[in-house]
């Protein structure tokens, strides 16, 4: 809001307008808009940090805060980008490599962001991947306290 006080011409009187484009910098029509945001508390900075488009709109259940390009707003991925977990860490992913692991391909513009990532539905089954294999665990020996120090 941009405040203009007009006391010299009228004393006291203070006027508040809004001041914003009404236009939105994006190619991206409302009824395309894919949220980026779709968890409860969704601000301008949020959504910035996200890499996403902040446009507000007066249209009921059109996203503020959606992805900023066709290629991510058509992406099939319902996880937002910072929930992704990578499926195909390697070198070398593609869509066809990563789409052959029943993972999803969404590219975004968010660094460090996995473009391969596992479908919303297996995410409980990936803490197994996240944790290497400690030393003590390869062998199916009996276990010693050594072995554990």
């Amino acid at each position: 809001m941009v405040w203009c006080s007009l006391s010299v011409f009228f004393p006291g009187l203070v006027l508040a307008q809004p001041f914003h484009s009404s236009a939105c910098p994006t190619t991206i029509s409302e009824d395309l808009r894919r949220d980026c945001h779709p968890e409860p508390g969704a601000t301008e900075a949020a959504c910035l940090n996200r890499g996403c488009r902040w446009c507000e709109t007066s249209t009921p259940y059109i996203p503020f805060c959606f992805y900023d390009s066709n290629e991510d707003a058509t992406c099939p991925s319902t996880i937002p980008v910072q929930r992704r977990i990578d499926c195909h860490p390697q070198l070398g992913a593609s869509k066809e490599s990563c789409e052959a692991k029943g993972c999803i391909w969404c590219s975004t513009k968010v660094s460090n962001a996995p473009w391969c990532s596992f479908p919303e539905d297996i995410q409980c089954h990936c803490l197994a991947m996240i944790f290497p294999l400690l030393p003590w665990m390869w062998s199916s020996r009996e276990k010693t306290d050594s072995d554990l120090r």
